[in-house]
């Protein structure tokens, strides 16, 4: 199995929405300094890091459950799929 990075969305204990973007090797290498009131707020957050970081259009896919602590969605960039988890408080 091949690692990837992936981004995890979560909430702060001021009640607002920060992602994180984690490296294969489950190390943080970049984060959302700003605080959203919304977890979709966060979501385009993400998608703003990436199109100004990159260029690439990013979209949502469907969901999935990802075991008893994460729900999971996934982000398509161009041709590539980057996780994003949501851990359950």
């Amino acid at each position: 199995m091949i690692l990837k990075s992936y981004y995890e969305v979560y909430q702060g204990k001021d009640h607002l929405f920060y992602w994180r973007l984690y490296a294969p090797n489950h190390r943080q290498v970049a984060d959302g300094s700003e605080g959203y009131s919304t977890k979709q707020g966060a979501e385009r957050g993400i998608i703003s890091s990436i199109r100004q970081s990159t260029g690439l259009v990013a979209k949502w896919e469907a969901g999935a459950k990802y075991g008893n602590k994460y729900s999971m969605r996934w982000l398509r960039i161009a041709a590539t799929s980057i996780p994003v988890r949501y851990p359950h408080p």
